[in-house]
Parts: C-alpha cells; structure tokens; sequence
C-alpha cells in the first residue's frame, strides 16, 4: 500500500501549484454536515453550548494543508476553505453533536441564553492537528473540555487522536475524509458528554 499512499500524496502536491504558476484557478471548499441542530423548529433553549474553537496557527487560515515526504506542512495556495475555518467547524460540530444527542446545542452567536437555574454546559475545544499525511490519511489531534456553567466547574477533559484513509486522488478526497473525521469527533464528544451529564444508574441489585 505504500505505493498508493505515495501516489496521492505526489497527486495532491502537484495539484497544490508551484511559484512558476501564479494564476492557477483557485477552488474553494464547503465544510457541510446533513445533520441538523434544530429539527422540526425546535425552539428549546440549549443547554449545551459550544464556545468558539481555538487551533493551531497552521490549521487557523485557508489553505488546506498537507504534509511533505520530509514531514514538513504545505498549505495550498489554489486549494482553500471557502468560509473561515474556525466559524464553519463550529457550527459542523454543534450540528453534528446536536444530531447524536437528540438535543439543541448553542453555536450560533445569537443562541438563546441558558434559562435561570438551568444546568447548561459550555464545551471548549482546541484543535491542534488537522491536514493531509504524507501516507494519504487526513489526521486529526484535537483537546476538549466540559464545563459547569454556573459553578464554573471542570467536569471532564478529553483528547481525541484519529485517521481517515483519503478514497481516491484529490483536494475533495482530503475534504471528504476531513468531513468524516471531524464527524466522528463530534459524536465522540457527544457521547461523553451524555455519559457525563447522565451517568448509568447502579444496578441496585433489587428485582
């Protein structure tokens, strides 16, 4: 397999332009999930609200990045999100997070304050990893916590560490296998956070 992994990443770097060809048509790319926060008009104060994401400079900017033979990061210059990566995945991830958990989760800057004497949540995530491996993988390393919003109490930190094989040559092969990564992640946290909001009861042992 060695082969076909060398063979996207020489595809994807030629694909990304050199200094000779300035005037390359650039192509943009959407961060897009099916999945929705609100169904049916659901007009239910939420109670879990995703903060604003913080990354790491290289993955803070348009370029989709790759990463050369030697190890070294390459941005595109000609391959690049076409909304400000940082407000885009916040939103994927709330609607993602929102699908799993069959509730409401606050993006938006105009989500509806948390109602008095409810137990809402802010979730605080920092995205350290996000670009093409030079074996043909997208990769992600990403930190979360979760937090008690009215006793400013830390319930729960996570790191979350994963690969997703790119399915044929290609900028929206890289895309595509970004999309399913980050999906996953967000109903990783989804799960965690529902075991930790509601935690299994103990078997009592009674009948």
């Amino acid at each position: 397999m060695k082969w076909l992994a060398a063979g996207l990443l020489g595809t994807l770097l030629a694909l990304a332009g050199c200094a000779g060809q300035p005037n390359l048509p650039a192509n943009y790319y959407l961060l897009r999930t099916d999945a929705v926060n609100r169904p049916h008009g659901n007009s239910e104060p939420a109670l879990i609200i995703l903060g604003n994401i913080d990354m790491a400079g290289y993955v803070d900017q348009p370029g989709l990045v790759l990463e050369n033979a030697d190890g070294t990061l390459h941005t595109a210059r000609n391959h690049r999100w076409a909304e400000p990566v940082r407000e885009s995945l916040r939103i994927f991830l709330a609607n993602e997070m929102a699908a799993e958990m069959n509730q409401p989760v606050g993006a938006l800057r105009h989500t509806q304050p948390c109602p008095e004497a409810a137990a809402c949540r802010a979730v605080k995530v920092h995205i350290e990893e996000l670009h093409g491996t030079k074996n043909g993988e997208s990769k992600l390393l990403a930190y979360w916590a979760l937090m008690d919003l009215s006793s400013r109490e830390l319930l729960a930190e996570h790191e979350y560490k994963a690969s997703e094989p790119l399915d044929r040559d290609g900028y929206d092969a890289l895309v595509a296998a970004h999309t399913r990564l980050l999906a996953g992640f967000a109903r990783d946290m989804a799960r965690k956070i529902s075991g930790t909001i509601n935690p299994p009861q103990a078997n009592s042992g009674l009948p």
